[in-house]
């Protein structure tokens, strides 16, 4: 999500030139990820792999800030579906309806994904193909798939990977 949030944004920007200055993002797919690191450094959602990721040297406020897809936020922002479990423990839902709320402020599109009961990546079958079908459903809003998988068409049925299109997205 930090990749498509802060795409094109001059600090970011290579200092040789770029053969394809044409590409741009169509959309960001954000599973359970960090969205504010400054939240995650200090008071009650703090999170010890937050703080040994980002560190504790002068200036690690600064450095969280920088790396949170949060700070980006603007209405030129890509599509974004945000899939996050309520009951996460490594990174507080909060963070993802944060972003959401954001988004929505910004004007950019957002679709947040709810998975109720659902921990931090570690899911059951039932909750896989629900991630599978909220991914090809975007994905095909988006135009980047010819049609959905049978899974996503018929639920509960054996899943297999999105049909990508002729110029293979």
């Amino acid at each position: 999500i930090m990749a498509a949030l802060a795409y094109g944004r001059d600090e970011f920007r290579a200092s040789a030139p770029i053969q394809n200055e044409r590409a741009r993002v169509l959309g960001a797919i954000d599973l359970f990820g960090p969205t504010d690191l400054v939240e995650l450094l200090e008071g009650a959602n703090a999170r010890e792999w937050a703080q040994e990721w980002i560190g504790e040297e002068p200036g690690a406020r600064q450095r969280a800030l920088l790396a949170s897809p949060l700070h980006y936020v603007d209405p030129d922002a890509p599509p974004v579906l945000i899939i996050h479990g309520d009951q996460d423990r490594v990174v507080p839902y909060e963070q993802s309806t944060r972003l959401q709320e954001a988004l929505e402020e910004a004007g950019a599109s957002v679709e947040l994904e709810t998975l109720v009961g659902g921990s931090h990546g570690f899911f059951d079958d039932a909750e896989q193909a629900q991630i599978q079908t909220f991914i090809e459903s975007f994905l095909s809003e988006l135009g980047m798939v010819e049609n959905a998988s049978p899974a996503t068409q018929n639920a509960g049925s054996e899943t297999q990977s999105p049909s990508l299109d002729s110029s293979g997205r």
